[in-house]
C-alpha cells in the first residue's frame, strides 16, 4: 500500500501538527502514515476532525477526536487501515471509540 495520509483540520485551531505527530508516533504509528494538516474537513462543531485517505483505497472522516484520549484508537485504526487490501475496514471494533466518531465512508 501507499502512504496514508492521516489529515487533522487545522482550521478550528484546536491542533498543533507537531505535538500530535509525536504524539501519535509515541503510540506507535507506523512510519508509513503521513500526518499533515489540512483545511476544514467539514464538522466544525465537533473538533478534532481527522481524515484517513490512500490512492486507490477507501477514505474516512472522523469528528469529536481527542488526540490525547484518543492516540491508541488512531493508531489501531491506521493499522487497521494500511492492512486492508482496499481501506475498507470491515470489522471496527479494534477502532475502539473511533468507530462512534465516523461522520463519513467513501470508497475508493
Amino acid at each position: 500500500m501507499s502512504t496514508l495520509h492521516l489529515s487533522l483540520c487545522s482550521d478550528c485551531g484546536t491542533v498543533d501538527i507537531e505535538v500530535a505527530q509525536d504524539m501519535l508516533r509515541a503510540a506507535g504509528m507506523p512510519e508509513t502514515v503521513a500526518i499533515k494538516p489540512s483545511r476544514c474537513l467539514g464538522p466544525c462543531d465537533r473538533p478534532v476532525v481527522m481524515s484517513l485517505q490512500s490512492p486507490g483505497q477507501a477514505g474516512y472522516v472522523f469528528a469529536g477526536i481527542d488526540l490525547i484520549e484518543d492516540a491508541n484508537d488512531v493508531v489501531a485504526t491506521c493499522a487497521l487501515y494500511c492492512d486492508s487490501d482496499d481501506g475498507w475496514i470491515e470489522d471496527a471494533r479494534p477502532c475502539g471509540r473511533l468507530r462512534h466518531l465516523l461522520v463519513a465512508r467513501m470508497p475508493a
